[in-house]
């Protein structure tokens, strides 16, 4: 175990100079004479990402502006480095793998060649609070960690609670829970989703909040052909997905003066967040 203790610092050693790709290697190399292979629990590679920049701390000039496949080497350099940290994973290991967005895409079809079968998934974190400013009204402020396992491995964490989840109405699909029905836009930002909503079984008609609109399109508003990504309101009521409220209150305003009295009065329906009129 001293022995192997031993080898495995002169890895770390090994990665904490020169430039970043040759660390990779190195690395792999000195745990794999360490004994290391099949052993290795979690390897994070933050590679160059070949921006071809010069002033760096290491190499991040693999690309050849000339060359049609000008990320052909910067691929093939990394190609032989997973293929080192493959053999050294774990059967309950993982590779995650930073990556910026230019990139992302030539680096996960690369993955999948080196390291077969292995792809579970990626994250995306957020790199900065201020604009890139890269133009076009475009800001990306993120970047991703790809993510490849053996097949004995799991995140840990908590179990998800479901006791928010109740079924007071012994619905036979199961307990459910009640989500907001409105999107945080505007009637001027999403027009479509600005409708009266009506309730079929009062045959009462409820007023949109103008400030945040319908989270499902009606099917009045759609046009000849046009598909949706969810089911219409119009189908979540008739499946009984939509809650109205049991308690109604009817007010009759005959007038445009009696309209303004009940706003003034307090009387008028009102917006559940900020209570505003909504009339």
């Amino acid at each position: 175990m001293r022995d192997r203790a031993g080898a495995v610092g002169q890895a770390r050693a090994l990665a904490e100079h020169g430039d970043r790709g040759r660390q990779f290697r190195c690395a792999a190399l000195a745990a794999d004479d360490a004994g290391g292979a099949g052993r290795v629990k979690c390897i994070y590679v933050d590679p160059p990402y070949n921006t071809g920049n010069k002033d760096w701390v290491y190499n991040d000039r693999y690309m050849d502006p000339e060359d049609r496949f000008r990320q052909s080497t910067w691929l093939e350099f990394l190609y032989r480095r997973f293929t080192l940290a493959r053999d050294l994973l774990a059967e309950d290991g993982v590779i995650l793998v930073s990556i910026n967005d230019d990139n992302r895409a030539v680096l996960e079809l690369m993955m999948d060649q080196a390291i077969p079968g292995m792809r579970l998934g990626s994250l995306v974190w957020r790199t900065r609070d201020t604009t890139s400013a890269k133009g076009g009204n475009f800001s990306d402020v993120h970047e991703h960690i790809l993510v490849y396992v053996k097949p004995n491995f799991i995140f840990t964490g908590k179990q998800k609670s479901n006791k928010k989840y109740k079924n007071p109405d012994n619905d036979p699909r199961g307990i459910w829970n009640v989500d907001p029905l409105t999107l945080a836009f505007d009637r001027d930002d999403r027009e479509n989703l600005f409708y009266p909503l009506h309730d079929p079984r009062t045959d009462i008609w409820y007023h949109c909040d103008p400030d945040r609109v319908w989270a499902y399109a009606s099917k009045d508003r759609l046009k000849p052909g046009q598909k949706t990504r969810s089911d219409t309101m119009e189908a979540h009521i008739e499946n009984r997905m939509i809650l109205f409220p049991e308690q109604q209150e009817v007010v009759v305003l005959n007038s445009k003066e009696e309209v303004l009295s009940a706003i003034e009065l307090g009387a008028a329906p009102v917006a559940p967040r900020d209570k505003k009129p909504l009339i």
